[in-house]
């Protein structure tokens, strides 16, 4: 099977009202057809069977409070709309931000769980991806706790008056003896488990792509519950947002190494809804043009 890359779609995928749920098969493309290819269908290895992330939507009584200033965390103000008993299928909007660039990035060297700071570079694009969102209306921000992706979030959080809630859920695959290393000492090591290879294999000694995708998901199920009809913004890592821009196309982790990865300050959305407890993703945009290299382990 050929592995034509794409990146994520772009505006005209805005609006497009098409589910993707996880657990149909094979469903998943924005609006219709993916760019350069088509997902196979009827394979049973490229299926996986319903997700169910927790019990069903939290119902939150909002009587006796003021309009648009009930809280449901640590008595700051919400603009959150709750869904009536039983409707369960408000749309939250998910804006998936890279956090800014460390030393490790631009040496390349594959970061995983090791809590490397962001270099001066990573700063500014913390507060350019800040200022792309500076308009929109985000109800919450929230972020792996590793400090790359919470001084990101932080930057965000400071433009609308929000703290950053962290989530380690939400944190880079655990690159196992893959860490510090670059591509070259990768490849000399696993040859077999470089290339495309890296996004569906596991990491010696550290996680599989497909347990990052399953706690990133629980994560996001969370939010989405928390946050019905709302903005939020996570703050992540290349190797989390590409798996979890994968479940939202359809795609198995191997099918993941078709996915353009996202560049550090970049920043895609996607949006999210409870149906029957099941966490359903839909509608990725693109909200920038930075891309990353080929060879990057940390994307």
């Amino acid at each position: 099977m050929s592995r034509a890359r794409h990146g994520f779609p772009r505006a005209p995928c805005v609006g497009s009202r098409r589910a993707v749920r996880l657990d149909a098969p094979g469903s998943g493309r924005c609006g219709g057809r993916a760019p350069g290819r088509d997902v196979p269908q009827g394979d049973p290895g490229d299926v996986r069977s319903p997700r169910h992330y927790g019990a069903t939507p939290t119902c939150v009584d909002t009587s006796g409070c003021d309009p648009g200033r009930c809280s449901l965390s640590q008595g700051a103000p919400s603009r959150r709309r709750v869904s009536r008993l039983g409707q369960d299928r408000s749309v939250t909007k998910i804006y998936l931000v890279r956090h800014g660039a460390t030393d490790w990035n631009v040496d390349k060297r594959a970061q995983g769980q090791a809590d490397i700071p962001m270099n001066a570079l990573g700063y500014q694009q913390a507060e350019e991806a800040a200022e792309r969102l500076d308009a929109e209306n985000i109800d919450a921000v929230y972020a792996s706790d590793l400090q790359r992706a919470s001084e990101t979030g932080k930057a965000i959080a400071r433009r609308h008056g929000l703290e950053v809630r962290l989530d380690e859920r939400l944190r880079e695959i655990d690159q196992g003896e893959w860490t510090s290393l670059t591509p070259a000492q990768i490849v000399e090591r696993w040859p077999d488990q470089w290339g495309m290879a890296r996004h569906y294999t596991p990491r010696p000694g550290g996680e599989t792509p497909h347990q990052v995708r399953e706690r990133a998901l629980a994560a996001l199920a969370d939010i989405v519950r928390e946050w019905a009809d709302g903005e939020v913004v996570v703050c992540s890592h290349g190797g989390t947002i590409r798996w979890i821009a994968a479940e939202t196309l359809g795609y198995d982790d191997k099918l993941s190494a078709g996915v353009r990865g996202l560049g550090n300050g970049g920043i895609v959305s996607v949006e999210g809804r409870i149906q029957k407890g099941t966490l359903v993703l839909s509608t990725l945009v693109r909200l920038d043009g930075k891309t990353i290299e080929l060879d990057d382990p940390n994307a």
